[in-house]
């Protein structure tokens, strides 16, 4: 992750080999960037309250499961995992981005207001935007005249 602030990347994909850990030591280092983050292993979102990159936009994609932590209240991007846990709390998790799980949803989240959503997602269509050349595939038909 230090290579991100030091080398200054930004609208790129970025391979991470290994477990993720993104807490409030390191989490100011992806203000102001464009970068898809890809990982074989878990991430885990670990920062007390919020994770709100600003001018940035970010997708975490896991081979294995993307973890908030109880202490996370907001959170800013676009996660895809196989498996996305919320963690256990009292407390809601807002996202702002989406959260795509292939095949487990794990919510142990709860409030006491049972009319409030304990999970609650704000789809921004900026974060896919911003970052479309790195999430798709562009085709292009070349024709030359004579």
């Amino acid at each position: 992750l230090s290579a991100i602030s030091q080398e200054n990347l930004n609208r790129q994909t970025i391979i991470f080999q290994g477990n993720l850990t993104i807490d409030d030591t390191n989490k100011d280092i992806f203000n102001g960037k464009n970068l898809v983050i890809m990982s074989s292993s878990d991430i885990n979102i670990s920062v007390n309250s919020s994770f709100l990159p600003s001018g940035a936009s970010l997708a975490f994609v896991s081979g294995g499961s993307i973890n908030f932590s109880a202490n996370v209240t907001q959170a800013k991007g676009i996660y895809i995992a196989q498996s996305i846990n919320t963690g256990s709390s009292n407390q809601g998790l807002k996202i702002i981005g989406n959260i795509i799980a292939q095949n487990n949803f794990i919510n142990n989240r709860q409030l006491a207001n049972s009319a409030r959503p304990s999970v609650f997602i704000v789809f921004d269509q900026n974060q896919y935007l911003s970052l479309l050349p790195y999430i798709s595939t562009t085709i292009y038909e070349w024709r030359q005249e004579q």
